[in-house]
């Protein structure tokens, strides 16, 4: 899956977003680049996103460092800026050495609730917080969320996680999580590198909340073991702690169509991904494995067992066990008889999150 999103290729014709920043410093640089206008675009209005400008790719060529990108000003000038590919295409071998050699994760003990704060990507202090991970080292858990949660709703997640995994194990867990673990100066080559960086972790922690379902980035990263494993082995790998009541159901009808990134550009790049590999595909994987998640919310059943090695989801034959009745699209299992009492809430925010019961 590295390869893939490593291998997405530029084309000539295809829509490119640009920032302010990019117009405004190509301008200075290249005026003469700056030309009256042949012709109206006829760019989409729907396509459109703040901080950004909508272009045409006009240029593109494999063996070039740049490809070119008309964006129209007015309806008299158009404007040409030249955008630099940022790193060359990788194999598969080089990608998972690179993944490997910039591995890093973050201490229990170097997390707290202002760290966590702020919805924007990390900085170099955030950087600074995370450490490489020592030889035969495995990182603990990599953090799926939405940096448009709520801090404080997160922070008591890690809590409750944290707490548990150091009652089963005598240790704290470490983490991987975006904004402390990628380098802020080379984003690009951090995002490139994600699925390695997935599968480098024993579990996915996911904090779903109320905007998670809407994130693409977080669909894709869901995707990941989703792809590589089967859903009754998936289950036991992803710990999934709702961030509000109506986490899991979002999961259940989850729609690509409607998620979305910040960058437009990382937006199109991985839905020609997605496409790739079966948009419906990949909707059935996230959709079944909130399902399943639902339906033992609603049964009273922990969606954790506090068994083995730190964290682990029910087996999925033991919920089978106990209970009769399947659903044949997603194979998770319906309750019968009287519905078992659900987990307990309390208030975080100001509003009812649910306690997750080991």
């Amino acid at each position: 899956m590295a390869m893939l999103l490593d291998q997405y290729v530029v084309e000539l014709g295809q829509l490119w977003w640009l920032t302010n920043q990019e117009i405004q410093e190509a301008a200075a640089a290249h005026p003469e680049q700056v030309q009256k206008a042949r012709a109206a675009s006829g760019l989409p209005d729907h396509e459109a996103r703040p901080g950004f400008r909508v272009g045409i790719v006009v240029f593109a060529a494999e063996d070039s460092p740049s490809f070119s990108v008309e964006y129209q000003l007015d309806e008299h000038t158009v404007q040409v800026v030249q955008v630099h590919r940022g790193h060359e295409f990788l194999p598969w071998p080089a990608l998972l050495q690179m993944g490997r050699k910039n591995l890093r994760c973050v201490d229990w003990a170097a997390l707290s609730p202002e760290v966590l704060k702020g919805s924007g990507g990390g900085n170099m202090s955030d950087f600074a917080l995370s450490r490489s991970v020592r030889r035969g080292e495995i990182i603990d858990f990599f953090v799926s969320h939405s940096s448009s949660d709520s801090p404080a709703r997160k922070w008591k997640a890690f809590q409750l996680v944290a707490e548990d995994f150091y009652e089963k194990n005598g240790r704290y867990p470490t983490f991987w999580i975006d904004k402390f673990c990628i380098n802020q100066k080379q984003i690009a080559d951090g995002l490139r590198v994600l699925p390695v960086n997935v599968m480098s972790c024993r579990k996915m922690l996911c904090l779903s909340g109320k905007t998670y379902h809407a994130r693409l980035w977080c669909a894709w990263e869901l995707c990941v073991p989703l792809s590589f494993m089967s859903m009754q082995m998936a289950v036991k790998q992803i710990v999934v702690v709702p961030l509000v009541e109506s986490a899991l159901v979002a999961l259940t009808v989850f729609d690509s169509s409607e998620a979305r990134c910040y960058d437009p550009n990382e937006e199109h790049r991985l839905r020609r991904v997605i496409e790739a590999i079966g948009q419906q595909r990949f909707e059935i994987k996230i959709r079944a494995l909130g399902q399943l998640l639902l339906d033992r919310h609603v049964n009273g059943d922990s969606l954790f067992m506090a068994t083995g090695s730190g964290l682990e989801l029910e087996p999925e034959s033991e919920v089978e066990a106990r209970q009769s009745g399947t659903d044949g699209l997603t194979g998770s299992t319906r309750p019968t008889g009287a519905p078992r009492p659900t987990p307990p809430t309390e208030q975080v925010d100001g509003e009812p999150m649910i306690q997750v019961m080991f």
